[in-house]
C-alpha cells in the first residue's frame, strides 16, 4: 500500500495539471491573445478540439501508468514538458502584449496566474516522478 501513494500523487498532480492546461487554453481564447491566430476564438470547434485533445492525451497517458506500466512515467514526462513549452510561450506572449504592447486587459492577467500555475504543478510533477527514482539510484551507489 505504500508504494501505492506516490501512484495516486502523480495521477492527482497529472489531473491537476491537465485542469491548469485546460483553463489556460479557454482563458487565452477569451483574451485579446485570441486575436493572434484565427482558430483561437472562444466557444469554437478548433477550441474544443484542442481541450479535447489535450484532455484525451492527459487521460490515456494516466489509465496507462495507473495500469502498472511504470514505464509511461516517461511519455508522461515528454507531454510534461510539452506543457511546459506550451506554458511559457503563453507566458511570454502575455508579458509581450502587456508590457510591449501596453494591452490591458483583465483576462490577460488571468493567463498570466495560470501559465505561472501550470508551469509550477509540471516542475512538481517531474520532480515526484523522478525524485525517488535519483534517490533509489543514489541509496545503492553508496551501499
Amino acid at each position: 500500500m505504500e508504494s501505492e501513494k506516490p501512484k495516486i500523487s502523480l495521477i492527482i498532480v497529472s489531473l491537476l495539471s491537465a485542469i491548469f492546461l485546460s483553463s489556460t487554453l479557454v482563458v487565452t481564447s477569451l483574451s485579446p491573445l485570441s486575436h493572434t491566430w484565427p482558430h483561437n476564438q472562444f466557444g469554437s470547434f478548433e477550441m474544443w478540439i484542442a481541450i479535447g485533445m489535450i484532455i484525451f492525451f492527459y487521460f490515456a497517458q494516466l489509465i496507462v501508468y495507473a495500469m502498472g506500466i511504470d514505464a509511461m512515467r516517461y511519455v508522461m514526462a515528454f507531454s510534461c514538458g510539452v506543457g511546459l513549452l506550451l506554458s511559457g510561450a503563453l507566458l511570454l506572449g502575455a508579458f509581450s502584449s502587456l508590457f510591449l504592447i501596453n494591452v490591458e486587459h483583465g483576462f490577460i492577467y488571468t493567463v498570466l496566474v495560470l501559465c505561472i500555475a501550470t508551469i509550477i504543478t509540471n516542475s512538481i510533477w517531474l520532480k515526484m516522478a523522478f525524485h525517488s527514482q535519483m534517490k533509489r539510484r543514489n541509496n545503492e551507489y553508496y551501499m
